[in-house]
């Protein structure tokens, strides 16, 4: 069964998106499958089964795709209508939404109740952003300088920084370390076991706060949870000992 170029185009965008966080492409992945539900019959379900099986394909190192399209591929014999699929796809979207600002307000109320911090990042995480934009102009960001393919992620720290007038400045692998107060980072997968699925250069950033002493904390939402998780270029382990706290949510305890 073909998909229609439209959404082929759409998810061939998803597979080649390096930037975005599993979070973001995730709801992209879910507005793909409610768009495909209005493009569809409902007696040609199944076609939309179709594209929710291309997308799993698309960032198999992802938990939160990877989870939540399961759990829509699982509830599909179960429709109906169209109306079924377009509730559940609604209802995904309004978790998916409750974890993150559930996830992020504990992170901030755990971490950011003093002025002035000095915070070390690296790769990109919309979470981290947004959880810095929050703290304010009082917060200096120091990111760790990474270039993946043709990404640099620092100048995308800066130049999204640089909005909010919020001090950003690059850090090389092997540069002088300034003095800061923890490094936060995003997370693309937690294992039950503990350890953590991330962009490079998360490892060496860990390494690194463990070297010199400050804690290194992760956000990552309930729906990033798995057992295992296939590794691939541009991503790495981060194992617990080197994680000194994961912030979350409780809304996909189930996972």
């Amino acid at each position: 069964m073909s998909i229609p170029l439209v959404f082929q185009k759409r998810i061939e965008e998803i597979r080649n998106d390096f930037i975005n966080g599993s979070s973001v492409i995730t709801r992209n992945a879910l507005k793909i499958l409610s768009d495909a539900v209005q493009y569809y019959d409902f007696s040609q379900k199944y076609s939309v089964l179709v594209i929710a099986q291309d997308l799993l394909t698309t960032k198999p190192q992802m938990a939160a795709p990877t989870n939540i399209l399961k759990i829509f591929m699982s509830e599909f014999p179960k429709f109906s209508n169209n109306n079924d699929i377009t509730f559940l796809i609604n209802k995904l979207e309004s978790d998916l939404s409750t974890a993150t600002e559930d996830s992020k307000k504990i992170c901030f109320d755990g971490l950011f109740g003093e002025s002035n911090l000095s915070v070390m990042t690296c790769s990109f995480s919309s979470n981290v952003f947004d959880i810095i934009i929050k703290s304010g102009t009082s917060t200096s960001i120091y990111v760790l300088s990474s270039k993946w393919r043709s990404i640099d992620f620092g100048k995308i720290w800066q130049n999204k920084l640089e909005e909010y007038k919020i001090k950003c400045k690059i850090i090389e692998v092997n540069g002088k370390l300034p003095k800061i107060d923890f490094a936060l980072i995003g997370a693309d997968a937690v294992l039950h076991k503990g350890d953590v699925l991330n962009g490079t250069p998360s490892l060496n950033l860990a390494e690194l706060m463990e070297r010199n002493k400050y804690p290194t904390y992760v956000i990552a939402e309930s729906f990033k949870r798995c057992r295992e998780i296939p590794i691939s270029d541009g991503f790495e382990y981060i194992p617990k000992n080197l994680v000194t706290k994961i912030f979350s949510d409780s809304i996909f305890n189930s996972i």
